[in-house]
């Protein structure tokens, strides 16, 4: 079945590419009031972004007043809350990290100087820089916004505006030559699904219309339910692994 096949691919690209934005918990740039995360020693040797020595040797600029968190040396004015984990990257090691989440998240504008390498290593935790650089990469690599776009969301799942802008923007085409727009029309309803389950409304009534006038049936519908169901389990996934706890229920890990 066509569908099947598009959601297969979709998968496989998906989880072919997460595991870039995923794996490694956050070094945060120096500019953020922020603490950066400590690695044991498997990954010392990862190029940083913004200092050359571990976190727990951290210095904190001069004339700026400190205190000490979860034992790391943090800025008293950084407006973001310290917290320690312990990550098991798959491998047999555990990695003891530290995160610093905004307590109130900027504006994206606010992270348009940032590359895309920084970027990337702030989303793990930071549903803005995920928002920024997911839209910044729509164009070039649209599996790895995707992902992005749904990271922001599992972060900060009150603003379903990152995954609908997707929608919109990308997947906004019902026909193409006189002929239905299948993959288009298909993940358009999947995001508006998604965002339906965390509360949003969703435009689905009219892509379900134009999708059943192009010969879904309920089979169709059913398949596209399980990949409700997949993102779902992802976004509930992250929540998880970043901030130990997730409101999302009734979807099986």
């Amino acid at each position: 079945m066509k569908l099947k096949l598009l959601l297969a691919l979709l998968a496989t690209a998906a989880i072919a590419a997460i595991a870039v934005y995923v794996q490694s918990p956050p070094v945060v740039d120096e500019k953020l009031p922020a603490a950066v995360s400590a690695i044991d020693q498997s990954t010392k040797d990862q190029e940083s972004l913004v200092q050359t020595e571990p976190a727990n040797v951290w210095t904190a600029l001069p004339e700026i007043e400190t205190e000490v968190v979860h034992g790391l040396e943090v800025r008293k004015d950084r407006n973001c809350t310290v917290e320690q984990r312990y990550i098991d990257i798959g491998d047999g090691n555990v990695i003891e990290a530290y995160s610093c989440t905004p307590n109130q998240p900027p504006e994206p504008g606010e992270y348009d100087h940032y590359d895309d390498a920084t970027l990337t290593t702030m989303a793990y935790s930071d549903p803005v820089a995920a928002e920024v650089l997911g839209k910044r990469l729509a164009d070039s690599d649209p599996v790895s916004a995707r992902i992005l776009l749904i990271r922001s969301v599992a972060l900060r799942p009150q603003n379903t505006d990152p995954i609908q802008w997707l929608a919109s923007a990308y997947y906004g085409l019902v026909a193409e030559n006189g002929e239905p727009a299948l993959r288009e029309m298909s993940e358009n309803y999947l995001l508006q699904r998604i965002a339906e389950e965390l509360g949003t409304s969703g435009a689905t009534d009219a892509i379900k219309l134009h999708l059943t006038r192009a010969g879904f049936g309920e089979q169709d519908f059913l398949e596209m339910e399980e990949a409700v169901r997949v993102d779902l389990n992802e976004i509930r996934a992250i929540q998880v692994e970043v901030t130990g706890s997730s409101d999302l229920t009734g979807w099986q890990l």
